[in-house]
């Protein structure tokens, strides 16, 4: 959440952000909202032994996915 508009990130004031086309798997600061955050995040998983692979951007602006994967089942759940 943005906490200047109270709105999730990229969400303008009364609106919606644009089409879904140019935030899916995006780069850069424009398009990418959240990323030192999102970075932050991936340091925490790394530094607490989940099995981390990967993090990209998803279909909106403040949408991204974080691959953790866990060898088996029960370690799965585990680290979820």
């Amino acid at each position: 959440m943005d906490t200047t508009t109270q709105l999730p990130l990229g969400f303008p004031a009364g609106g919606y952000p644009g089409p879904q086309d140019m935030y899916y798997c995006s780069v850069g600061e424009r398009n990418s909202l959240g990323r030192n955050f999102m970075e932050e995040h991936t340091d925490l998983c790394i530094e607490t032994g989940l099995n981390f692979k990967g993090i990209n951007r998803e279909a909106t602006s403040e949408q991204w996915e974080f691959q953790l994967f866990a060898k088996g089942a029960k370690k799965a759940g585990d680290e979820i």
